[in-house]
Formats: C-alpha cells, structure tokens, sequence
C-alpha cells in the first residue's frame, strides 16, 4: 500500500498507541457525559473529525478501490476497529490486540484494492 492508504494507517496507529498507552478511554467519557451534553458534543465533533479524516484519505485513494465501495461507511468501519483496538490493548495493557486489528483491517483493505485490480473499469 502507499500514498494516502498508507499514511492515514501509519498515523492511525502511532496515534492510536499512543493513546492506547497513556490517554483516557473515550468509552469511560461517554459513560460519564450523560449529562453533560456539551462534553459528549465534542467528543462527537472528534469522531467525527477522525472519521472525515479517513473518508479523505479513503476519496483520494477512490481508484484503487472497487467503484461500488460505499467509503462513508468503510471510513466508520475503520474507526470503529481503531477505538475497539485502542479499548482491548487498554484492558489487555498490550498491543497485541491492537496489532491483530490493524493487521486484519489492512488485509481487508488489500483484498478491496486486489479486487479492483481484477475487475478494472471500463470507460
């Protein structure tokens, strides 16, 4: 993989160990945000910022895809799998679950971008 594909992944997992590491879970601020409306505003802005992020680089990276791929969708799939890596390695204190995320998720993404290349568009 290169060029966006690869950079959003790179930075996803520097950061995502990072926080894996030393930040506070999101999950616990969710919990703890019930009533306070303006927190959990921003942690939705957050996400929603990651997950534009990601939809970016997924939009820039369209043709290496298959042209029915819903991004939208691969983008929250992506962060979904980000933040569950993030939330096991933290209960686990290990990477080894963050590790087998990122390395099934890229796989998943190399068998979109095979998939294209097998079918290529015509024009």
């Amino acid at each position: 993989m290169s060029g966006y594909l690869e950079s959003w992944t790179v930075i996803a997992k520097g950061w995502s160990i990072r926080v894996a590491l030393t930040g506070a879970p999101l999950e616990i601020w969710l919990e703890v945000c019930d009533d306070l409306p303006r927190a959990r505003e921003k942690i939705a802005r957050n996400f929603d910022g990651w997950r534009g992020w990601i939809r970016k680089c997924l939009d820039e990276a369209r043709d290496r895809f298959p042209p029915n791929l819903n991004r939208e969708q691969l983008a929250v799939f992506v962060l979904t799998v980000m933040e569950g890596a993030v939330m096991q390695a933290r209960a686990h204190q290990s990477l080894e679950p963050y590790d087998a995320s990122v390395a099934q998720l890229r796989e998943y993404i190399n068998r979109l971008v095979e998939e294209r290349a097998r079918k290529p568009v015509h024009q």
